[in-house]
């Protein structure tokens, strides 16, 4: 079918226009692109002109893009809605497609054609909601770490981490004081489940004899590789260890040492930098939590050992706080006594009492 009149005096406005732009008839078939659509899907006019614009511009299911266009030629209302448009290349990306009736062309079937990329918007929108779930589990986290052990909320972190990036596999690592060494200290729990394995939960890796999802440490920055197999340097896995297609590993940083590893693997499709930014929050966050509960752990842990001792010694000892009074002492209050001190001086139930109290006068 011919361009109609009307529509032939819009091609010079329509060329120069920046959105992409396709005119089509009511079987579907392109009859101009402009330069912006052509930039936009890789196709040169002469590609898509002559041709269904369905090679350009997919079908949702159940709503093909030719019965849309001959649904706005009939009825002269315009249609919206989102679907993926297909680049040259191969590769397909989220596009809001505009289907409107051109006025004046009346008979001729002929409708507008408007693609907006929406890859950036959507990208932004994901970001989002992804900030969302990471606040959102994070709050999770610190309530779960305050009541588990360091193994305990590692897995946690890894599964939250998992579930964000759509991966099967996780892991952290430690990394010795010197860069040279690391340590497993956890796995999710769908990589026990269902991958790995292989025994090494606390065992000691050499960085020199580590594969390639050790190179975020040799390289210093986050590491992806979307296809493992490809990599000329991978030296293979151990009997049992959880076959990978695909990795992403982040370093964590204190001040400028690499003290820990998270990595995930294999998402059904290939990671990418909104993957880095998710990982690397994970990562960071665990080993804060993790060195702050490694810190209280050891305050305990040194307190448990003074109190045993304490209550272990056959000498009468009291731990007391004195009370000033213009610079003078003039009491104290007796914090912790041990047994033995109860023992030889016969005082009984004194913790938190003033001497001036137990021993009037």
């Amino acid at each position: 079918m011919p361009v109609a009149q009307e529509v032939e005096v819009l091609l010079p406005t329509l060329a120069s226009l920046p959105m992409a732009v396709m005119v089509v008839d009511c079987n579907g078939v392109v009859q101009f692109v402009n330069p912006s659509l052509e930039t936009l899907t890789g196709y040169a006019a002469d590609d898509l002109v002559g041709r269904p614009a369905g090679l350009a511009l997919l079908d949702k299911p159940g709503a093909s893009i030719k019965a849309n266009i001959q649904t706005v030629a009939a009825s002269g209302k315009p249609w919206k809605d989102k679907s993926l448009s297909r680049h040259k290349s191969g590769h397909e990306f989220p596009v809001e497609i505009t289907i409107s009736p051109i006025k004046g062309a009346t008979g001729t079937g002929h409708v507008l054609v408007t693609a907006r990329d929406l890859t950036e918007s959507e990208a932004v929108e994901a970001a989002f909601r992804t900030e969302a779930r990471i606040d959102q589990s994070v709050f999770s986290l610190l309530r779960f770490a305050g009541e588990h052990s360091v193994g305990e909320l590692l897995q946690e972190t890894l599964d939250e981490v998992c579930g964000l990036t759509q991966s099967k596999v996780g892991f952290y690592h430690f990394v010795s004081e010197n860069e040279k060494t690391l340590s497993l200290q956890a796995w999710s729990t769908a990589t026990l489940r269902d991958y790995c394995k292989a025994e090494g939960l606390g065992l000691h890796y050499d960085l020199d004899m580590a594969g390639v999802w050790a190179d975020c440490v040799r390289q210093r920055k986050a590491v992806i590789h979307n296809d493992y197999h490809s990599l000329a340097h991978r030296q293979g896995l151990p009997p049992g260890h959880a076959e990978l297609v695909r990795e992403l590993v982040v370093p964590v940083f204190k001040h400028d040492r690499i003290v820990a590893i998270l990595g995930v693997g294999n998402k059904a499709t290939e990671y990418d930098e909104l993957d880095v930014e998710t990982v690397a929050s994970f990562a960071k966050m665990a080993w804060v939590v993790t060195e702050q509960k490694q810190t209280q752990d050891a305050l305990i842990e040194s307190e448990t050992r003074f109190r045993s001792l304490f209550d272990s010694m056959t000498e009468g000892a009291a731990f007391c706080k004195m009370l000033f009074e213009s610079g003078e002492a003039k009491d104290w209050v007796y914090l912790q006594v041990n047994a033995a001190f109860e023992h030889l001086t016969g005082l009984k139930g004194v913790a938190g009492k003033r001497v001036s109290e137990v021993i009037p006068g």
